[in-house]
């Protein structure tokens, strides 16, 4: 009678935990979805980590000397979650968002500098003008003018 009821609640869990598993869509975006992967596996090994910590041996008492488990789920989850952190890291996503920030820079400082020739303001006024919102934005060599589709679509090597 306990070994049905215990079965029972297990059935009713499991199909809690299943609920809605094929209920998904698709991924718009998979460099939020790999980093937010990356994060719970990070979390997991630090959870990990705790568990090992606490444990006072590593091998079960037994004849046949077997290492614990949960040093094995340990040692996976570590595995796995530095795999992720190396993919994450090949992809250079750092530089690829640097490089796309100074493309946009370098949009809104044309953007502007169009916008102030379009009122008419002297050349020596606009050249002016450039160099400080050039500064004002960190951007390198703005003080000639560059085709903002130039500067967007000259990343498509990385």
């Amino acid at each position: 009678m306990r070994a049905a009821a215990a079965l029972n609640v297990a059935e009713r869990k499991a199909e809690g935990l299943l609920a809605g598993i094929l209920d998904f869509g698709p991924v718009t975006d998979p460099l939020a979805e790999l980093q937010r992967i990356a994060g719970r596996s990070v979390r997991l090994v630090e959870v990990l980590e705790g568990v090992v910590a606490e444990m006072k041996r590593i091998r079960y008492e037994s004849q046949a000397e077997q290492i614990d488990g949960r040093v094995i789920v340990y040692e996976r989850a570590l595995d796995r979650a530095g795999k992720i952190l190396t993919d994450l890291a090949r992809l250079g996503l750092d530089e690829r968002v640097v490089r796309l920030q100074e493309a946009q820079k370098r949009v809104m400082v044309e953007i502007i500098v169009g916008a102030l020739d379009d009122i008419g303001l002297s050349g020596e006024v606009q050249q002016a003008a450039r160099r400080a919102i050039a500064e004002r934005f960190g951007v390198a060599d703005a003080g000639k003018p560059q085709p903002a589709r130039l500067a967007l679509t000259a990343d498509r090597e990385g």
